[in-house]
């Protein structure tokens, strides 16, 4: 079994090294020439004005949002003080079930 495996993994690694291949001259494709002529160019000066872009809309200014009576804050913080106490709660669930299932395997 281990060397049919072998085998099989040496077959795969010579049809990866051969589709790797196939240039004549593996140093023309990659020279300085055509390495470097982008890099040149995206580094040149520009010598073009910015454009206004006629469909860009006027900035929009803030809206001041309204003010929050006393009444409405209270009852926000009471209802993230609920949301709170009832998220601590399903922690100490979960919590006591990690417990038991530690328990458990300890067990075994």
């Amino acid at each position: 079994m281990k060397k049919t495996m072998a085998a099989a993994a040496l077959g795969g690694f010579a049809l990866t090294l051969a589709a790797c291949g196939g240039t004549d001259n593996a140093a023309e494709d990659a020279g300085a020439e055509t390495v470097e002529a982008p890099a040149e160019e995206a580094l040149s000066d520009v010598t073009e004005e910015p454009v206004a872009d006629p469909d860009l809309a006027e900035p929009v200014e803030a809206e001041t949002p309204a003010p929050v009576s006393e009444e409405t804050a209270n009852e926000a913080a009471d209802n993230a003080a609920a949301d709170a106490a009832e998220i601590e709660a399903m922690l100490g669930d979960v919590e006591a079930t990690a417990e038991a299932a530690r328990s458990e395997l300890e067990g075994e």
